[in-house]
């Protein structure tokens, strides 16, 4: 999904992909740079992601499935 949203990004002149990150990456960096998250990972990677981006001030949109009532109740 991630690769599908990036392709769309970049054949839209209205969007700018700032940055990007894989699982293994440390997000803070890549979400530093953006106005909005777009989140499509595991559960436990967009709790962590969308709390990153919750500290920073940032908008974020979820794509992830598979979230339990916990994590689904922190975002």
């Amino acid at each position: 999904m991630g690769s599908r949203v990036k392709r769309l990004v970049e054949e839209d002149p209205a969007l700018e992909l700032t940055s990007g990150f894989d699982v293994d990456d440390d997000p803070r960096r890549a979400i530093e740079k953006c106005d909005v998250l777009i989140e499509f990972t595991s559960p436990d990677a967009t709790v962590k992601n969308v709390g990153i981006a919750r500290e920073l001030g940032k908008a974020a949109v979820v794509g992830t499935t598979g979230l339990d009532k916990e994590k689904a109740a922190f975002i």
